[in-house]
């Protein structure tokens, strides 16, 4: 998702101007997509741990540190990085449960 997005915004460069508030808003969405990935690598079985993690974190400062540093991102790269992999699946399996069905 993260490199669609990078694409994108490459090839609106070469089309248009790009103003700096469209560019930050592109790479903080970037970003987010990699603190989600993070968090994935720990709750998903098959992902790649810990070590994926954190390689997903640098990835998300090196792209946008003002948005890896926001309150809601930072607390959750800190519970993908530091929470023990059996209570990230838990609170997963816990946010989950509590969604609405469709109707």
């Amino acid at each position: 998702m993260g490199a669609a997005l990078l694409s994108g915004l490459a090839v609106h460069t070469d089309r248009r101007p790009v103003t700096a508030k469209e560019r930050s808003r592109v790479l903080a969405t970037v970003a987010r997509t990699h603190v989600a990935r993070a968090v994935q690598h720990r709750s998903i079985r098959g992902g790649s741990g810990r070590r994926g993690a954190v390689r997903d974190a640098v990835l998300a400062f090196r792209t946008s540190a003002r948005a890896v540093l926001a309150p809601s991102q930072l607390g959750r790269l800190g519970f993908a990085l530091l929470a023990p992999q059996g209570i990230i699946r838990r609170a997963k399996q816990a946010r989950y449960r509590h969604r609405l069905p469709f109707s």
